[in-house]
């Protein structure tokens, strides 16, 4: 699942450096937050070998078409480990996976905070979770959790082997090792109030389930699943009985529109695809359908280029997204475009300026504040 990926390396950029800084209030009018981490990556000077790597990353929120930037947490000693904030429907308070302290052992949990950062608090139950998705009214916290258990590999002598057959030995030694591993990933819903969570989704090996939205009445959770060599799929999950159908085939990232009429998505169905490192890597474009999963339509038009995470501005008549080359670092190229519903009128968002000379900006995904008068309104192409 290549969002997966995405988000991870996107994570794992963040997590050096982003802390909570101090921020008022979010501004009034559309506002669209996302993570900005610059980076600057210098090789490194005899005798070292490591190339030197540094990052300075924020949570960010802006106006329309990408100025005004703003901190989004507040200094609470949480420190965000991840690109994506999840809203209640009317703006007074956001989701994101974070950690108290900057310790590599501290443990990572899902928090809620107000508009402005403030009061940062852990929702019991969401230790070690990822990718959170708060219900429209605040009261459901739908997570995903990872489970692995890899071999220990003894990669040290492989390096030592000079003969080429006992390398190719120990090589395919390690590869079986590998095929006995286990990955999984499943999604989980609690109450933000306090309970036991929920699993909703099995675990499997190689079997990835994730969440990306819940339907304005609550009664539906989009949940992206694939299993490791397949397509992946969207499914509708009942938070309450756990029950799922399948909402849309071959695609990933359903976002409901703020009315609960119409689901943004990804999907792999026109089988385009870029060249990567050493095969072609499968690309997506965004389809707008009815909340069923029936009547999708295309909405982008780019076979060259990698577009997901949709999401719908307060008003459900705009979209903003990600678009990136698709392939290998693709994702390091990431930027944020908008359009219409319909698809029409698509345009880039201006990057916040670098705050350092000379260092590239890691863009991630974008997420639209819900609120009273927050709706972007239609584009004019």
């Amino acid at each position: 699942m290549r969002r997966i990926v995405g988000i991870a390396l996107v994570a794992s950029v963040a997590s050096l450096v982003l802390a909570g800084t101090a921020a008022a209030a979010v501004p009034p009018g559309p506002r669209l937050t996302f993570l900005a981490a610059e980076y600057l990556i210098r090789e490194g000077k005899p005798p070292a070998v490591k190339p030197k790597f540094r990052v300075s990353a924020r949570l960010v929120s802006t106006d329309a078409g990408g100025g005004d930037p703003r901190p989004l947490l507040r200094g609470s000693g949480v420190q965000s480990l991840g690109p994506v904030a999840s809203w209640s429907a009317d703006g007074s308070e956001f989701a994101f996976c974070g950690k108290v302290g900057a310790s590599a052992s501290a443990e990572q949990r899902i928090y809620i905070a107000t508009a402005d950062g403030a009061g940062a608090r852990a929702i019991p139950g969401t230790t070690g979770a990822s990718d959170p998705v708060l219900s429209p009214d605040g009261s459901l916290l739908a997570y995903s959790v990872t489970h692995e258990h890899q071999p220990k590999l003894n990669l040290k002598k492989l390096r030592k082997l000079k003969n080429p057959k006992a390398f190719l030995k120990h090589l395919k030694s390690i590869l079986r090792a590998l095929e006995h591993g286990y990955i999984s990933t499943t999604t989980w819903i609690v109450s933000t109030a306090g309970g036991k969570p929920r699993r909703l989704t099995e675990w499997d090996n190689r079997l990835y389930s994730v969440p990306s939205s819940i339907s304005p009445d609550d009664s539906s959770l989009a949940v992206t699943v694939q299993r490791t060599g397949a397509t992946p799929k969207v499914v509708a999950i009942d938070p309450v009985t756990g029950k799922a159908r399948l909402l849309e085939a071959n695609s990933a990232e359903a976002a409901y529109s703020p009315d609960g009429s119409r689901i943004a998505f990804a999907t792999y169905r026109d089988h385009q695809s870029v060249d990567s490192f050493d095969a072609p890597v499968p690309v997506s474009e965004l389809y707008v359908a009815a909340a069923d999963g029936t009547g999708a339509v295309r909405i982008t038009h780019t076979p060259h280029a990698q577009e997901d995470a949709p999401s719908w501005d307060p008003g459900g008549t705009t979209l903003a997204y990600s678009r990136s080359p698709g392939g290998g670092l693709g994702v390091l190229e990431q930027r944020i475009f908008e359009s219409n519903a319909d698809g029409t009128c698509p345009r880039p968002i201006a990057v916040p300026p670098l705050r350092h000379k000379g260092w590239e900006v890691l863009i991630g995904h974008p997420t639209w504040v819900p609120g009273e008068g927050r709706a972007a309104g239609s584009l004019s192409c």
